[in-house]
């Protein structure tokens, strides 16, 4: 079947690598970063189920806080952003769902509209927050770059239309809805005189695309594109994937780990998405740019490069986002226990100096002792098939390289990209 000219597989199609691989190629192509789209049942996506989506809902507004790895969350009552007591607004267990949620605030708010914005909801979910970045997974393979920060966010309520009106953000966004239906009118970044800042604006609808946003179906509109969303009849519930369609600035690759420093580019090029293997950093060429321009700043250029480098890494496997879910607390790997790797992307080991080497995974660094036993280990852990732990620690012939793979090991598994079980017998 065809949606707004992007041909998918329709009913036939299945959720193969290669059939996401053929959708991606054609996204990429004709879509992204320059048209909205509407596609129905795509062969990737981030379809969740509503009760995953009441307990990300939940645990969301439970986390909520001023954080950089907090959830935010605002909550409208008509056009009123609600400040004070807006804990009685948001869902609660006792509301046992989403539908339980929509039905207290109707009654709450006699029949007044609302709207409920999470952001930042991927840290609470490492299951929504691995769905989500396995997506962006393809994305950015077909499109060969990298781009700035990703957030999911969560838009639930019903409203006759989004906050302020007519707006415009520096990310691009996927919407997957869970329940409901509601309309997305979209206009071109160059469109002239339109009425912003007011609901007062359906005059202009005439001359705006209109995307319906509905279970089953991904919606997705460029940055920089005017749009408004609407839901005023019935109440919805939806995630968004907000996908900044911009390079990262020096400030952005550097942060507070060497200070404020004045931006080199004012380029809207992305990151390329590396080639390169996963014995490989594959810095990009900006790196190695910025890194010449300021390391006369600093006393030490190894330094700079190692911070580099690490942000580059957390960057790569962590697909962009700016922040993700908790790790656990390192745990001792015994050799009757089974571990298999979970991570989005394969598990990360290069080359740092000879002496040691970069371990990276789902958006998090170490540096480690470089051995031939933990390469082994690392080719072994991707493979994708479940491995004893006894035949990984088999893999180090001397004390020194077993205790740097079972290090490697239980510090996999505190970033929850190793799955650990006992073995049955």
């Amino acid at each position: 079947m065809q949606a707004n000219g992007l041909a998918i597989a329709g009913e036939s199609a299945d959720n193969s690598v290669a059939a996401a691989s053929r959708f991606w190629a054609d996204f990429a192509l004709r879509h992204y970063g320059r048209d909205p789209v509407e596609v129905d049942a795509p062969p990737t996506g981030l379809a969740v189920s509503p009760e995953e989506f009441f307990a990300l809902l939940l645990r969301s507004c439970a986390g909520r806080g001023r954080g950089p790895g907090d959830p935010r969350v605002r909550f409208h009552a008509g056009q009123r952003q609600v400040i004070a007591d807006v804990a009685d607004f948001l869902p609660a267990a006792s509301d046992d769902s989403v539908d339980g949620y929509f039905a207290r605030l109707e009654d709450q708010l006699d029949g007044e509209p609302y709207l409920l914005v999470v952001e930042r909801a991927q840290v609470v979910s490492r299951s929504i927050w691995k769905k989500a970045a396995t997506f962006l997974a393809g994305l950015y393979e077909a499109a060969g770059i990298l781009p700035g920060d990703v957030e999911l966010e969560v838009f639930v309520g019903r409203y006759p239309n989004t906050v302020p009106g007519i707006h415009r953000e520096l990310s691009g966004v996927f919407v997957s809805m869970v329940q409901g239906v509601k309309d997305i009118f979209v206009w071109p970044p160059a469109a002239k005189g339109l009425p912003l800042e007011t609901a007062r604006y359906s005059q202009a609808k005439a001359s705006a695309r209109r995307l319906c946003c509905a279970p089953g179906r991904l919606v997705y509109w460029p940055a920089r594109h005017w749009h408004v969303g609407e839901c005023p009849t019935r109440p919805t519930a939806g995630l968004h994937l907000a996908v900044l369609e911009q390079q990262p600035s020096v400030e952005d690759v550097l942060g507070a780990a060497v200070g404020e420093l004045e931006s080199a580019s004012g380029s809207a090029a992305g990151l390329p998405w590396p080639g390169a293997t996963t014995h490989e950093v594959g810095l990009p060429q900006r790196y190695e740019e910025v890194l010449r321009a300021i390391a006369g700043s600093f006393a030490d250029a190894a330094v700079v490069r190692d911070r580099l480098v690490a942000e580059w890494l957390r960057r790569r496997t962590g697909l962009g986002f700016t922040a993700l879910p908790p790790g656990d607390s390192e745990c001792a790997i015994g050799e009757d226990h089974l571990v298999e790797t979970d991570s989005v992307l394969p598990i990360l080991l290069a080359d740092r100096d000879g002496a040691s080497s970069w371990l990276a995974a789902d958006g998090r660094v170490a540096r480690l002792p470089s051995t031939p036993a933990l390469t082994r280990l690392i080719d072994l852990l991707n493979s994708g098939e479940p491995v004893s732990a006894r035949a990984a620690l088999a893999l180090a012939t001397a004390r020194a390289d077993h205790d740097v793979v079972q290090r490697t090991m239980s510090l996999l598994a505190s970033w929850r990209a190793l799955k650990v079980s006992a073995i049955t017998r």
